[in-house]
């Protein structure tokens, strides 16, 4: 149920708040890159802002139609990028309809990611779920993530890392999907610009999280839901980092 594809596929994954809009907002500003968002994808829900992901896995959508709707983009871009973190969750099915497709996988440690979550939440995310369910959440995905480190179509991209030094960073990603380095400079530049910013907010203190506090019982089911999970991912990522040198 496979389809060959002229113009090449990258999925950006991983939990909420850990770099995946800011991967985007990076790769989108490159003159040979289409996002496959929800508009070009079909899956915008009616008055519901527009921001990057499509969410076409988790929606209920068949494989045959998502094959079909990609297939409409192809050949419009020498290369398609589609970015929702909760894709990560349907990882298998990524790679079984796209076989050929590269999987950016983000990762940020939980304390700096669940207070972004809490700021975003906030003020434009807006949901139901509670702070332990974001919790679980982060420890769901970055599981999946820890599984599939050593892949080989999976790119890690460390938030940590990528914020500190993006323009290494940045080329890491453009060598591997394959894209000219010779617009690097300008994709950092609209990465944290006002061309690329579909929401305000999106950018800025909701990515560092701000001056907001996480209580005392948000500390402790941090410990308690993700504290495990984050040192299984440090010892897998550290030994690849490892096998690289």
């Amino acid at each position: 149920m496979t389809k060959t594809m002229q113009s090449k596929l990258t999925f950006i994954m991983g939990p909420p708040r850990s770099g995946t809009t800011a991967i985007t907002r990076l790769l989108m500003s490159h003159r040979d890159v289409l996002l496959a968002d929800a508009p070009m994808l079909g899956t915008a829900l009616p008055d519901a802002p527009t921001y990057y992901e499509s969410g076409i896995f988790v929606r209920d959508v068949p494989d045959e139609e998502i094959l079909a709707r990609f297939k409409l983009l192809d050949g419009n871009a020498p290369f398609i990028v589609e970015k929702t973190p909760s894709h990560i969750e349907q990882i298998e099915r990524i790679r079984r309809l796209f076989p050929e497709a590269l999987l950016i996988v983000t990762h940020r440690e939980p304390v700096g990611c669940l207070r972004s979550w809490k700021v975003a939440n906030r003020t434009f995310i807006n949901s139901s779920q509670a702070f332990h369910q974001a919790c679980k959440t982060w420890r769901s995905a970055t599981r999946i993530a820890i599984e599939n480190l050593r892949k080989p179509d999976v790119l890690p991209i460390d938030f940590a890392e990528f914020m500190t030094n993006p323009s290494v960073a940045g080329r890491i990603i453009f060598d591997r999907i394959g894209l000219s380095t010779d617009q690097l400079d300008h994709c950092l530049g609209a990465m944290n610009g006002a061309e690329t910013e579909r929401l305000k907010e999106v950018v800025g203190e909701t990515v560092r999280g701000g001056n907001t506090r996480l209580n005392l019982a948000e500390k402790l089911q941090i410990a308690f839901f993700c504290r495990q999970t984050e040192v299984e991912w440090i010892a897998e990522y550290e030994s690849m980092e490892g096998l690289a040198n």
